[in-house]
């Protein structure tokens, strides 16, 4: 064994380290003494890997690490005593140019340990780059110890893969910039926007205008292993179309997050989300937590209200448990169940109330609509795992009370008052647009046993009960009002010049029954929402490659001109 380690010893001599060349300093900024110790052992770590070693009296030559961390803003975190920080990131070498900032949030139970997390985040993204670019700079000498043998060895190691981190870092951006430019094909009247890394998504907000939510990400690629590109969850952001196809930032939200947007009064309302905690978070000005939960119980798709005076949104037992539609004032307080087994719905406004548009799942045992639960959705009860309803009225098959399918209901959410229901039987509801002047908007699919295939708009007069349809050439999905009645949606459809006829396309169902197909790509395009009267805003969602690239973009499509009635 002795004469194995001699043989390496004499083997490695003339690739020994000088232990200067191997030494970097540490500068660190915006955090106390202990969080400030507790990164410069995980740089010493993270660096060691390649052979550099963090050295408290540094040589005068060798580069120095710089971390500055500036706090923007501290709020309630999503579990209870705890704080949530974002601040931002700066890190680099003294020797070398300066990258961008970088703006990360972290929650914990204090200020200094949330920065200290901050900044673990900031390394794990950029050590490596780091250590790339410290090698690239830093000669190898002479020493005569086992310990800086092996340093040395693990250094030279190092730079023998440069070439190849090099190549991925290269290959990776090479794709990013493939994928940003073929977002949007020539032949569309389409603009989109996408990063590399991030997700964009439409998001309707309750008074039907398009916002964007944005999951922002940045990428780290291990120099180890340069195929395994590592994403790194960045605070995301809200934005709007702006009346030139650009976005306008509004507001910054956690990193982990389910946006649903109210912007009459500037509210927004999202679920934060932190390990197995969840929170419903208002933003109208300050950032309030309204109602906590712990899994398995989940919350998801809060919307304010029109006025910004109450927040709706659903809560589950677990997530594939049924879901109820809860109503809490914007001040916080209590909360109220109003429906369950809601699928989706929609604030809208009719003679000056605010009412609750829902699309209602259809099940031989359902919920009676006209019967509120018993339980308190804000009980952190986790009993009844599976999915059966023990704690609401069950209806058998075939009552009235409890259609065999999806059906769409107009709900006075302050008196309980239904003011319409409609589908769930002859017309199964796929999803409701809105309210159009008194009319009822939403999308359906005949029953297979009555029309097969048949799928369109259906048009309820409110006051009279009037029905109406328009039959489209494919199912519609995730439908949208346009302020002129018109309804956009996401649809199966074939068009001239459309590369793929399996994708989804936006298409525009107008009342009078004329359908324009607006896109033509081989992307699935979905969540649609209106951009003022000539312009739809949707998500585009991109081939999944690993999950390391851009997954969805934000797009807006212009309508072609209508002549006037």
């Amino acid at each position: 064994m002795l004469g194995g380690v001699a043989g390496v010893v004499m083997f490695r001599a003339a690739e020994q380290l000088d232990v200067d060349h191997a030494s970097v300093g540490a500068s660190i900024e915006g955090c106390g003494p202990a969080c400030a110790d507790a990164w410069t052992r995980a740089l010493d770590e993270r660096l060691g890997r390649f052979g550099l070693r963090v050295a408290a009296a540094p040589p005068e030559d060798a580069p120095i690490v710089e971390l500055s961390l500036e706090p923007l803003d501290t709020t309630e975190g999503v579990h209870e005593g705890q704080l949530r920080v974002r601040a931002r990131v700066t890190l680099r070498l003294s020797t070398g140019g300066a990258p961008g900032p970088l703006v990360l949030d972290a929650e914990a139970v204090d200020r200094d340990a949330a920065l200290l997390l901050i900044a673990l985040g900031a390394l794990d993204m950029r050590a490596d780059s780091l250590a790339d670019e410290i090698l690239s700079t830093r000669g190898v000498g002479t020493a005569g110890s086992v310990l800086e043998l092996a340093r040395a060895d693990a250094l030279t190691r190092a730079r023998r893969a440069q070439p190849a981190y090099a190549r991925a870092v290269e290959a990776f951006e090479a794709r990013c910039r493939q994928d940003e430019a073929r977002v949007a094909r020539p032949t569309e009247n389409v603009s989109c926007v996408t990063r590399c890394a991030s997700e964009l998504r439409s998001a309707r907000a309750t008074d039907g205008s398009a916002w964007v939510q944005l999951r922002r990400a940045a990428w780290a690629i291990p120099f180890e292993d340069p195929r395994d590109v590592q994403r790194l969850d960045l605070p995301g952001q809200i934005a709007r179309w702006t009346a030139n196809g650009e976005l306008e930032i509004h507001g910054q939200v956690a990193r982990e997050t389910g946006a649903a947007l109210g912007s009459r009064h500037g509210v927004f309302a999202f679920i934060a989300h932190h390990e197995r905690a969840s929170a419903l978070t208002l933003l109208d000005g300050t950032e309030r937590v309204l109602k906590r939960v712990e899994a398995p119980r989940v919350l998801a798709r809060p919307a304010p209200s029109p006025s910004g005076r109450w927040v709706a949104f659903l809560s589950a037992e677990h997530r594939r448990g049924v879901a109820h539609l809860v109503l809490m004032a914007a001040e916080g307080g209590a909360t109220r169940d109003l429906f369950s087994y809601v699928e989706d719905f929609r604030w809208v406004e009719r003679h000056g109330r605010e009412l609750l548009l829902l699309h209602v799942g259809g099940a031989e045992l359902a919920a009676s609509p006209l019967t509120r639960p018993t339980r308190d959705a804000g009980t952190t009860d986790t009993e009844g795992y599976e999915d059966e309803p023990d704690d609401f009225d069950l209806v058998e098959a075939g009552d009235p009370l409890a259609p065999p399918g999806p059906y769409a209901v107009l709900l006075d959410p302050l008196s309980d008052q239904i003011l319409a229901r409609v589908g769930g039987r002859e017309r199964l509801v796929r999803g409701v647009a809105g309210l159009h002047l008194g009319t009822l908007i939403a999308t359906y699919a005949a029953p297979s046993t009555q029309s097969p295939g048949e799928c369109g708009v259906l048009f309820h007069d409110v006051a009279s009960a009037a029905e109406r349809i328009v039959v489209t050439p494919a199912c519609l999905t995730d439908p949208a009002l346009l302020p002129d009645g018109s309804v956009a949606a996401s649809a199966i459809v074939t068009s001239e010049g459309d590369p793929s006829a399996t994708d989804r396309e936006i298409v525009v169902v107008s009342p009078d029954g004329a359908l324009e197909v607006l896109t033509a790509n081989e992307t699935d395009d979905l969540e649609p929402s209106a951009v003022g009267s000539r312009a739809v805003a949707f998500t585009r969602r991109l081939p999944t490659r690993y999950a390391r690239f851009p997954r969805s973009a934000a797009c807006r499509a212009t309508l072609a001109p209508r002549a006037a009635p």
